[in-house]
């Protein structure tokens, strides 16, 4: 089973495709950051390398989500279920590095690993867990927008108001 019990409610593990969906989209993201420093002629390997780090790092750090994870729902935590913290995503930037290095296998080991963990996961003692999306709060906030028009015009129309 891929959850665990978390101060009485179920957590569940985030997937090797939902995790690599969030890392395409922080790819596309930070393609384009790197495509316009290009254009001002900044653009180097060394450079481009520092914005990836910066990018992940940063947003690990800072809120436990990139974009790309915010948009599909999932969240880095440590293994206890708090937030990570800066040096545990700089430790976790560190095991991507490791994972890449050994040809993608520590990427590759979300697939098989019992708790949907990579190299990078153990090697800064996280878990990706699932959580409400970006996406997920926009659509129940339009259907608590849509019921509340809904119920303004059924008061309008019984009480002439």
């Amino acid at each position: 089973m891929n959850t665990i019990v978390k101060e009485k409610e179920q957590i569940e593990y985030a997937g090797f495709w939902a995790r690599l969906a969030a890392y395409l989209i922080d790819y596309f993201i930070i393609g384009i950051i790197c495509w316009v420093i290009s254009l001002f002629g900044l653009f180097g390997n060394i450079l481009r390398y520092v914005i990836l780090a910066v990018y992940l790092i940063g947003f690990w750090g800072a809120a436990g989500q990139t974009p790309g994870k915010a948009a599909l729902g999932i969240k880095i935590v440590r293994l206890d279920g708090k937030n990570i913290s800066f040096s545990d995503a700089i430790l976790r930037f560190i095991g991507y590095i490791a994972s890449s290095i050994i040809l993608l296998i520590g990427f590759l080991m979300i697939g098989w690993h019992e708790k949907k963990r990579g190299l990078h996961d153990l090697i800064a003692a996280t878990v990706v867990i699932n959580v409400p999306s970006v996406i997920s709060e926009m659509l129940s906030r339009t259907e608590l927008e849509t019921t509340l028009a809904e119920a303004g015009e059924m008061q309008r129309e019984y009480h002439g108001v």
